[in-house]
């Protein structure tokens, strides 16, 4: 037993994770987890739990068992589904685009994955999950599939493409005003980055301190980072996915009292990709 705490406080202790095998098991580790890991942070996860039936025609009841990856996967077609249209959707789509319809549930993950770390080691090791490894991670999955040709060319390009975009904001994101503690941009960690966005869209406005328009302009922000990170960097690049298998999760789980079809426009969600076989 002393050898195994020995072992979890070593594991603890790793500040920047780089090894690209290790960063496997975490990812794979978090993507089977059952959705009722999260039951902890109660209030979170029942809003979420929520969320997601009311906008899918599930039954509440039945989706303690779902995968973290199937959540991943209705998170990514709420941009086609008109329930999860946010507030003054027309100001922010002109900026952000439909996709931002995910960013809200992405936020609510985000404080599930933070809470949970406290308790959980494994997934306290994804927040220490370092960004430039995790990228090289993704892009060596990428080519992997793509040269077994299991991945086609317009398929590998958007994959490569969300990833870079991802890349390139997460830096922008934290080293724009970097929070306290966060650490050199050699040792940027997935942890830093929700670290800053939870940050952010936990600051009320004070209209003393800064514009109302630059103040919304932050909090937009940091959903935004957020929403890439889920569903641009794990859900396309590493949730296989395409419309059956969300009808298949919509039968399953489906509210059997539910009458009215949900209604979705395909071509703005987060579809196909995928690159983790469960």
């Amino acid at each position: 037993m002393s050898k195994e705490l020995e072992k979890l406080e070593k594991v603890a202790a790793i500040k920047c994770i780089t090894d690209q095998e290790h960063i496997d098991r975490i990812i794979r580790y978090m993507l089977s987890l059952p959705f009722s890991c999260f039951k902890k942070d109660e209030s979170r996860y029942r809003y979420l739990r929520f969320d997601l039936c009311s906008g899918f025609s599930l039954c509440e009841d039945d989706l303690d068992s779902i995968s973290v990856s199937d959540v991943l996967i209705l998170i990514g077609y709420e941009p086609g589904n008109s329930y999860f249209n946010p507030p003054d959707s027309k100001r922010i789509y002109r900026s952000k685009g439909r996709k931002f319809n995910a960013a809200g549930n992405s936020y609510v993950l985000a404080l599930l994955i933070d809470s949970l770390a406290k308790s959980n080691i494994r997934i306290k090791e994804f927040k220490h999950i370092g960004l430039s490894s995790y990228i090289g991670y993704l892009k060596k999955k990428v080519d992997e599939e793509y040269k077994n040709k299991l991945l086609p060319l317009s398929a590998c390009s958007d994959i490569l493409r969300r990833i870079e975009g991802f890349s390139r904001k997460a830096r922008d994101y934290v080293f724009t005003d970097p929070q306290p503690g966060i650490g050199s941009e050699g040792d940027i960690t997935l942890g830093d980055l929700i670290y800053k966005a939870l940050t952010v869209c936990a600051k009320s406005w004070m209209c003393s301190v800064k514009p109302l328009d630059m103040y919304c302009s932050e909090i937009i922000d940091s959903y935004d980072v957020l929403n890439r990170l889920f569903m641009d960097s794990l859900r396309m690049p590493l949730v296989p996915s395409d419309r059956e298998r969300l009808q298949e999760i919509i039968t399953k789980y489906r509210d059997r009292e539910a009458d009215d079809p949900v209604i979705i426009d395909y071509s703005i969600c987060y579809e196909h990709g995928g690159i983790i076989k469960q």
